[in-house]
């Protein structure tokens, strides 16, 4: 056959080589060398005066038997190239409505912030974004409906004061999605525009929302590319940001201390963390409102629970009763309390050691990062309150000031949002510790008092029983007093001498 079609082959080599030839790029080349200024060629392009081919028509060549079947093979592929070519440039469109925002819907997505905007603009604009740098953070906010508000605190406290800000990621579900968007998301894109901003609508699969949000948390990886993950609550607020409030040679902090140097009721959480982790667990992992942690090191701690207990990380959350709060213990809404951060910080300890810089609390000597965070309490104080305190604490930190974390409605002036006598202020009795708690007569021990801990560290006697509370200041005593003022708390501990 071929021996019988060597002209016919050789005229269609001789027009492709001279059409190739002719031509000043390949789209190839063209797309290789030049991706943003690239664009496929249009229908009519290989028609016009410029291509060789504009008076060929590829049907009647084949109809009239020009040339042999092999050739109008190779040139209905080549038919089929051309269409592949022209047919680009919908891809291309296609790439450029991703690239503009996902839906809010989706997992791990963006919103679509505005009017459709050509393949070029886009592509300058996904151009500039910055590079992942080696100490970039990106920030994500959990929240919730009733917190949308006052998150907007706490959002922008991220983005005015973190240099390193890769972006910010809003995390909710479905059910809160509306409010989020409108009182919290709309907000800061007015305020701060769309580059550092991701909206995440998550399908919740949990009934309890405390451990859909501890589950969300602890995904985090999967919403970002940062290097770092600094996760931050509605209520809280970045004062100042700099390497020493999350890393200590090179590595971010895992702060810890033992569970005899805490106040007594954080050992509830020992017993979740133990079940999860499936090890002894001899530390508390939650120590401060700070949390930093390497993005690997989520999908680390994922592949080995689910190594452990041969199960997927999902169904460890189906599987077991877990709740996220001690009063649903209390309740027997389930039989494990768990707490992200201690389940992040233990299977650092244990498990992947070289992750983080691991910070014993109870070492003599050892030192606290600087704390570079606030939180005022929003089911204690008003959301007015609330926004002022932080508002406060964070034009502190920025001017070099002392940040405070411990507010207390006797510092303000009647005319304060967080004076004793505004609303939520009048609920609290003025200085219910020191003025409304008596000591036990059948024990000699004073209250309020400092001592050394088992491991030798300084710490208070915050309850008439004797113990020695290790990592408190006697400040923080007080909320310790007021833990086991309640009646249901007290049940917890039976040999405890609390104040009467």
């Amino acid at each position: 056959m071929f021996q019988n079609n060597r002209k016919p082959i050789a005229i269609f080599l001789f027009i492709s080589s001279y059409y190739i030839c002719m031509m000043p790029k390949s789209f190839a080349t063209q797309a290789k060398a030049d991706p943003i200024g690239y664009h496929a060629p249009m229908p009519g392009e290989l028609h016009s005066k410029k291509s060789p081919f504009r008076s060929i028509n590829f049907s009647k060549l084949a109809v009239f038997g020009l040339i042999g079947l092999n050739q109008v093979n190779q040139i209905i592929m080549f038919e089929k190239n051309t269409r592949f070519l022209n047919n680009l440039e919908m891809k291309f469109e296609n790439l450029e409505a991703k690239t503009r925002g996902f839906n809010v819907t989706q997992t791990r997505a963006n919103t679509k912030i505005g009017a459709e905007s050509p393949i070029l603009d886009k592509m300058e604009a996904a151009a500039k974004r910055e590079p992942v740098s080696e100490k970039s953070i990106g920030v994500v906010l959990r929240t919730w409906s009733e917190d949308a508000v006052s998150a907007v605190v706490a959002a922008s406290s991220a983005v005015d004061n973190i240099a390193d800000l890769h972006e910010l990621i809003i995390v909710t579900d479905e059910q809160s999605k509306k409010d989020v968007e409108d009182k919290l998301y709309h907000p800061l894109l007015e305020k701060y525009g769309q580059e550092k901003l991701k909206f995440i609508v998550e399908d919740s699969f949990l009934v309890n929302g405390h451990i859909q949000q501890k589950y969300s948390k602890m995904m985090a990886d999967t919403y970002t590319d940062a290097r770092y993950i600094l996760h931050i609550d509605s209520d809280c607020a970045i004062t100042n940001w700099e390497d020493d409030c999350f890393l200590r040679d090179d590595k971010p902090i895992n702060e810890f201390d033992t569970w005899e140097n805490l106040p007594r009721q954080l050992i509830q959480w020992r017993e979740g963390s133990q079940k999860i982790l499936a090890t002894k667990v001899d530390f508390e992992f939650s120590r401060i409102n700070q949390h930093v942690y390497p993005r690997e090191l989520y999908k680390m701690m994922r592949d080995k629970l689910e190594e452990i207990h041969e199960m997927s990380f999902k169904e460890i959350f189906k599987q077991y009763k877990l709740v996220g709060t001690g009063n649903h213990l209390r309740q027997k809404l389930g039989d494990y309390l768990i707490s992200d951060f201690n389940l992040l910080g233990g299977a650092s300890y244990y498990y992947f050691p070289e992750t983080m810089f691991q910070l014993n609390l109870g070492e003599p000597g050892a030192a606290w990062r600087k704390i570079c965070t606030t939180q005022c309490n929003s089911r204690r104080w008003s959301d007015k309150c609330c926004e002022v305190f932080r508002l406060e604490q964070i034009a502190a930190g920025q001017s070099g000031q002392p940040v405070s974390n411990h507010l207390e409605c006797e510092n303000y002036d009647s005319d304060h949002p967080c004076a004793c006598e505004t609303e939520k202020g009048k609920k609290r009795k003025k200085n219910p510790t020191k003025k409304n708690h008596t000591v036990s007569q059948n024990t000699k021990q004073e209250f309020y008092t400092p001592c050394t801990t088992q491991t030798n560290t300084t710490g208070f006697k915050c309850l008439a029983d004797g113990y020695c509370y290790g990592s408190v200041t006697e400040d923080t005593c007080e909320k310790i007093v007021e833990w086991f003022d309640r009646q249901e708390n007290r049940k917890l501990y039976p040999d405890c001498k609390c104040p009467e």
